[in-house]
Formats: C-alpha cells, sequence, structure tokens
C-alpha cells in the first residue's frame, strides 16, 4: 500500500477507522525504531524497510527477508495498531541482520523471544 499526504491537514484528516491510519501507525514504530538502532550506533539495513499496515488477510503478521519487508495481518483487529506487534516483527528482521544463516530470523523460541525482547526494549 502506498499512502501519500500532501499536507500536515490531509494527514490530521486520517481517522482510526481508515485503512491508511495502520500504515501510518506502522511506519511510525517501524521508524522509531530505526532510529533508536542508529543512536547506538547501528544501521543494520543498508535499504529501507518496506512496511505493509494491511498487507496479510489472516490474523498474522510476518518481517520477509527478500523484499525487507514487514506485512501485518488485518482478521480482527489490524495487528499494525499494536505497537508490540510492529516492533515484534522488525526483531525478527534484526535478528536476521545479526545473524543471517540463522533461518531466516525465525529461529523458533530464540527468534519468537528476540522480537519479543526488542518490543520489550522500546
Amino acid at each position: 500500500m502506498s499512502v501519500e499526504v500532501a499536507s500536515e491537514a490531509a494527514l490530521s484528516s486520517v481517522a482510526y477507522d481508515m485503512p491508511e491510519f495502520a500504515q501510518f501507525l506502522a511506519f511510525y514504530h517501524l521508524d522509531h525504531s530505526r532510529q533508536y538502532l542508529s543512536s547506538l550506533g547501528s544501521d543494520l539495513f543498508s535499504e529501507p524497510v518496506r512496511v505493509d499496515g494491511r498487507g496479510l488477510s489472516q490474523d498474522n503478521s510476518a518481517y520477509y527477508l527478500g523484499p525487507k519487508a514487514t506485512m501485518f495481518g488485518i482478521a480482527g483487529s489490524p495487528d499494525a495498531l499494536d505497537a508490540d506487534v510492529v516492533i515484534h516483527e522488525l526483531g525478527h528482521g534484526i535478528h536476521y541482520q545479526i545473524v543471517p544463516d540463522w533461518g531466516y530470523g525465525h529461529t523458533g523460541a530464540i527468534g519468537e523471544g528476540f522480537g519479543d525482547y526488542w518490543a520489550c526494549l522500546l
């Protein structure tokens, strides 16, 4: 989903029930997390992390290595509305960037644990 905002007034007109809201919220939390990484002197991602706040029709979210993208499910309440879910999924991407041969960042308990740790850290 590509969202363009021409002005601050246009941004402030985005309401909670609009599809763009989940996109903006996910972007905000991913950007904040990446800025925190940079403040630690680390920039693990050589490219932007793509985000789709409504990219999966199921109640599931994921970080995809190939396109370096976080995708969020929309079944029930959209996952992108929950900062912990957004940052947890980026945690999988961070985990993979640190240890790339550890199975896509999803290595069972250690991968999930790192995602949870990252979400709690921020």
